[in-house]
């Protein structure tokens, strides 16, 4: 399975894990919300943020040698980009609008999975679809423990 992969570095995957992280970590840094501390399950969210780190680490160093390179009209990329607009959509309607409800908190939760998984089937970079997948269920499930249940 590994030998249709080369060693080597994935801007596009760089750059995608800088906008979908950028909102959390300002939220983090200027407003008191987010942290380990405030959660109710700390061990599931820091899984989460190692499967995270580790499906990034993955997009960014594993290329296919099959695959041809990044094309703006490709399906899966524009669904990638739609998934990132649709999640700063989110984030602006958390803070510009009074609520936040169960369809808030999916998105918030659900987009940045979605984009992440679509750009690791758009690169065909199976090793990270892995972590990625794991990402998503973690991050789901502290989700729905954290905020809706």
């Amino acid at each position: 399975m590994f030998q249709n992969y080369k060693l080597g570095f994935d801007v596009g995957a760089l750059i995608l894990s800088g906008i979908l992280i950028l909102p959390t970590l300002i939220q983090n840094v200027l407003f008191e919300g987010g942290g380990f501390s405030q959660t109710a399950t700390p061990e599931l969210d820091t899984v989460a943020w190692i499967m995270l780190g580790l499906t990034v680490v993955t997009l960014c160093l594993a290329s296919n040698r099959r695959h041809k390179k990044l094309s703006r009209k490709n399906f899966l990329t524009l669904a990638v980009a739609l998934c990132c607009v649709a999640y700063y959509g989110f984030w602006a309607a958390l803070y510009l609008l009074p609520f936040s409800g169960t369809g808030m908190v999916l998105g918030l939760c659900l987009l940045p999975c979605a984009a992440l998984l679509l750009y690791c089937l758009e690169r065909k970079n199976w090793p990270a679809v892995v972590p990625a997948t794991i990402y998503l269920l973690t991050h789901l499930i502290s989700s729905l423990v954290n905020v809706i249940i």
